[in-house]
C-alpha cells in the first residue's frame, strides 16, 4: 500500500472517529510515528472517499494503514495508549528478541476478513504464518508476536490471498 493510501486512511480514520466521539470531546492520541502535522485537516474529498468506503466498502479490500515491528505494545485496557506500538524496533535487533508485528486496519462497516496472514521469512525460507481475522470496523489494531530465534534477514510479509499488502526486513545480529 503506498504512502497516499497510508495517509487517506489515516485521515479518514481520525476524521471518523473525531465525528463519533461528538463535539468538544478529546480524541485519542495517535499511534506510534503517525500523528498529522499540527492543525491538518483532510480534504472534503478525503473525508467523503473515506466515509463512502466505510459506509459502502463491505466488499472491498481492508485497508492496512500501519504495519510496524514493535517492541513494546500498551496492553493495560485503561490507558490512553491501549493498544498502541509504544516502541518501534531498529533495522537491526539482538537474537533471541521477542518482536510485535502490530498492524492497524481501517475496515468498512459490516465487513469481516478471513483471508488475511502474517507470513514470517527467514532468508527465503517460509518459517510461520499466522492468520488475521478482520471484523471490527472502523480502526481496527492487532499484534502477533515473533521470537527472532536465528541470525540473519527476517522478512515479513501482510498477504491477502495472494496479494501483498506489506512487508518489512529486521535483521537479527
Amino acid at each position: 500500500m503506498n504512502s497516499a493510501k497510508r495517509v487517506l486512511c489515516l485521515c479518514c480514520c481520525l476524521g471518523i472517529c473525531a465525528f463519533a466521539q461528538g463535539p468538544g470531546a478529546t480524541p485519542p492520541p495517535p499511534p506510534s510515528g503517525s500523528a498529522p502535522s499540527s492543525g491538518s485537516v483532510p480534504s472534503r474529498d478525503e473525508i467523503r472517499r473515506a466515509l463512502d468506503y466505510y459506509f459502502y466498502g463491505k466488499n472491498s479490500p481492508p485497508a492496512l494503514v500501519e504495519f510496524l515491528p514493535c517492541l513494546k505494545v500498551d496492553i493495560q485496557k485503561s490507558s490512553e495508549t491501549y493498544s498502541q506500538c509504544l516502541e518501534i524496533a531498529k533495522n537491526s535487533v539482538p537474537l533471541n528478541t521477542r518482536v510485535n508485528l502490530w498492524t492497524m486496519w481501517y475496515l468498512p462497516q459490516g465487513s469481516r476478513y478471513e483471508d488475511v496472514v502474517l507470513q514470517a521469512f527467514w532468508g527465503e525460507q517460509l518459517r510461520s504464518t499466522e492468520d488475521y481475522s478482520l471484523n471490527t470496523s472502523g480502526r481496527f489494531r492487532t499484534w502477533k508476536t515473533v521470537n527472532l530465534n536465528k541470525k540473519g534477514i527476517w522478512t515479513f510479509k501482510i498477504m491477502q490471498g495472494t496479494q501483498e499488502l506489506d512487508s518489512l526486513k529486521l535483521s537479527v545480529d
